[in-house]
């Protein structure tokens, strides 16, 4: 029967809001949502009270994403996501997780199904159709954006109080602007 199954994980890919960008550059302070899907619900519960957040290990030295938007201990959802936030000297031409079998440790909590069984964490193996890289590829840059160039609509010369000069800032790369930049 089905309750028989052991949860297993079957596909792991970019959280859609970063498959919608446009962008396949991220660097320093960027954060990527991943989430690892299961072919049924399971739940995570603390083991221990380190409270050491399930991991998932990436191919940049030394990063991981961690486990967000937790649900409360117990509660079923077949999809669990994780955030990664570059850091300076991550640097990766593809992001993907390390590998398939130790990619995903659960540190001090254990990720089970309704009937107690520890879910099997082995990944989509890499570069397979259900594997992070195959839903976008994502490329780690481990330094921030520089500005190229700055263009003024108006001609040189003097200007006064309340004359408005828009200013074109040019970067490297593709940024994201929150809200309404001023100098």
């Amino acid at each position: 029967t089905a309750n028989d199954a052991t949860p297993s994980i079957v596909l792991a890919e970019f959280a859609q809001s970063i498959e919608e960008d446009e962008r396949t550059l991220y660097g320093p302070g960027d954060v990527i949502h991943i989430d690892v899907i299961f072919d049924q619900e399971v739940a995570i519960f603390p083991s221990v009270d380190n409270d050491t957040l399930p991991r998932l290990m990436l191919n940049a030295a030394g990063a991981y994403a961690e486990l967000v938007d937790e649900p409360p201990h117990g509660l079923l959802s077949s999809k669990l996501c994780f955030e990664y936030l570059v850091q300076e000297g991550h640097s990766q031409l593809e992001l993907d997780y390390l590998s398939s079998e130790t990619s995903l440790v659960p540190n001090d909590y254990t990720i089970e199904d309704a009937f107690g069984r520890n879910a099997i964490l082995v990944l989509p193996a890499l570069g397979l159709g259900s594997s992070l890289s195959a839903s976008k590829k994502i490329e780690i840059s481990h330094k921030r954006p520089t500005i190229t160039n700055i263009d003024v609509d108006v001609p040189s010369g003097e200007y006064g109080a309340g004359q408005v000069i828009n200013f074109s800032v040019s970067f490297d790369r593709q940024v994201v602007v929150s809200g309404i930049p001023l100098l």
